[in-house]
């Protein structure tokens, strides 16, 4: 038989055929691969989707703490105030308490309520 009978022939082709069907395997199990870690990666406990929802959380809670510190500052000054600074206190009484001094008159006008 020569080097190119038709047993050659059948025996490269049969060899090309799997070596074609290796490669559509291997090509296959690859994709199948690489889609399952991209979607494990998109769509898992720790993947992307999760990452972003997790980052606006962590944003919205260190606004709100923000605040909350501005707020327990604020709170502060006034505490202080209120322990030490006379005219804040009576102020405060005033404002709040309705409060009146000895020597004043409360003129009420028109249809306001009396307490």
């Amino acid at each position: 038989m020569g080097p190119n009978s038709p047993a050659e022939r059948r025996a490269q082709a049969k060899d090309s055929s799997r070596r074609r069907a290796v490669i559509v395997f291997v090509a296959g199990f690859a994709a199948t691969l690489a889609l399952l870690l991209v979607g494990s990666t998109v769509l898992g406990d720790r993947g992307l989707i999760r990452h972003r929802k997790l980052r606006a959380e962590l944003d919205a809670v260190s606004r709100l703490n923000l605040d909350l510190q501005q707020q327990n500052a604020r709170l502060r000054i006034e505490t202080e105030a209120l322990r030490s600074d006379p005219a804040y206190i009576e102020s405060v009484a005033r404002d709040e308490l309705g409060w009146v001094g000895d020597d004043e008159v409360v003129i009420l006008f028109g249809d306001e309520e009396r307490h």
